[in-house]
């Protein structure tokens, strides 16, 4: 039943990549709903025991019913991240293996190679040669074997890699020739990758900082300022007419303004790390660091 729910609430292709990032962790969707029931008993349990010892008031209990959504969202994110993770690492590898791969004698056949990584220390990338081994061993063909690895990943740099490998294979030229120029393109793009990061670090860093600690600061330090105010002498005087609530209505806004900022910064510090979904990440740790700034201040 919890399966078909995660089914229409993520559509057929997200459920169908979810399967395989959990797939290779050696995991099921029923491995992962149980995991989702576990933390929910645990969340419920504890604010059972919260209540009965009066720590916490009757209408709270409405976070339990919200916590389920909010337990499962968490859980899906940290699979895409961990499956981002190892996209970063195959990545990051890639130069390496290639250039290994150059080195191989003129004439080398392309399963000699493929058998080769999969033989490596490579974590990732060296079980997806090896996956592709042994479907090449199974009677598919070398092409097949190596488009089932871009259907594995979503890295766009290794489907590059792969098609420029499906490319050279076809045209029937030397696999050593093939390796050494697409390690010399990797080696490029990555060169690109690194002046554009660099470039755009001072921005995402200044965002971190500002929405984090700077803003939550400051706004503490100028409510504290005002609270120390005594105004009942001008009211006294008539100089001035102050709401008695006013001061209550800014805490309230200054609360509202941190939640933006936090959501905002996160969005685009997520944009210029050139993945929206880690908007989430960066908005679960921005807006809890900058409220417990701004309440201890």
């Amino acid at each position: 039943m919890f399966e078909n729910i995660i089914f229409k609430l993520l559509g057929s292709e997200k459920y169908d990549s979810f399967i395989l990032y959990l797939n290779k962790d050696h995991k099921t969707i029923t491995d992962f709903t149980k995991e989702i029931a576990l933390f929910y008993t645990i969340f419920v349990i504890s604010f059972i025991v919260l209540f009965v010892l009066d720590y916490i008031l009757w209408y709270y209990l409405i976070i339990i019913i919200l916590s389920l959504p909010i337990i499962f969202f968490c859980l899906y994110y940290y699979e895409l991240f961990k499956e981002n993770q190892r996209q970063k690492y195959i990545d990051g590898i890639l130069q390496d293996i290639l250039l290994q791969a150059s080195l191989f004698p003129k004439g080398t056949e392309i399963t000699k190679i493929i058998q080769y990584i999969s033989e490596q220390d490579y974590k990732y990338i060296s079980l997806e040669f090896r996956i592709a081994l042994k479907q090449i061993k199974k009677g598919y063909s070398v092409t097949k074997s190596l488009q089932e690895i871009c259907t594995r990943n979503k890295s766009k740099l290794l489907e590059r890699v792969i098609n420029l490998l499906i490319v050279g294979y076809k045209s029937g030229k030397d696999m050593h020739f093939v390796f050494n120029k697409i390690s010399q393109y990797i080696l490029h793009i990555q060169e690109l990758e690194r002046e554009r990061y660099s470039s755009l670090a001072i921005q995402k860093y200044t965002l971190l900082v500002s929405a984090a600690i700077l803003v939550p600061l400051i706004l503490g330090w100028i409510q504290n300022i005002i609270a120390g105010f005594d105004f009942s002498s001008f009211q006294n005087i008539g100089v001035i007419k102050i709401d008695s609530n006013l001061q209550i209505y800014a805490k309230y806004a200054t609360w509202i303004y941190l939640f933006e900022l936090s959501a905002i910064s996160s969005y685009f510090v997520a944009l210029i790390d050139g993945n929206k979904k880690k908007s989430i990440i960066y908005f679960l740790i921005i807006l809890p660091v900058s409220l417990l700034i701004f309440f201890f201040v």
